[in-house]
């Protein structure tokens, strides 16, 4: 089946495709945008090398560049704007790290192998202790 457009619209269902896509591609050019300025080292990442003050400048301009054509092609195809509460994005991010640390302590890595009791005990705490900080946002 083709589906006709009048000038610049689409259907809904495009337009919520398309613009669930152009969320996402956002959110990592914002990530890519942060890395790049100002890598930042944590505990599990050690970010090593580093672009040369020219490319750095080159690349943020095309990372400008892509969010705003994003911006464009909001309006262009007028693409609903989300607007989220921040309180509700804390819910969302929460809820994934309480199930990412769920899967993390000794029953949900149970499927790799069993652990010797007292690390599983020792596991679980840690993994209890990082929940109860999380709980605390």
């Amino acid at each position: 089946m083709i589906i006709t457009m009048n000038h610049n619209t689409l259907p809904d269902n495009h337009k919520r495709s398309l613009s669930s896509s152009l969320y996402v591609v956002e959110k990592l050019l914002s990530e890519l945008e942060r890395e790049i300025s100002s890598p930042t080292n944590q505990s599990t990442i050690k970010i090593v090398g580093e672009i040369p003050p020219d490319e750095k400048e080159r690349m943020l301009s095309v990372l400008k560049q892509a969010k705003d054509y994003i911006a464009f092609l909001t309006q262009k195809y007028q693409l609903r704007v989300n607007v989220l509460e921040l309180s509700n994005i804390l819910k969302a991010q929460k809820a994934k790290i309480w199930e990412v640390l769920c899967d993390s302590n000794s029953k949900g890595l149970k499927g790799y192998g069993q652990l010797e009791e007292s690390i599983a005990k020792e596991l679980d705490n840690d993994v209890t202790k990082l929940q109860e900080l999380i709980n605390q946002l």
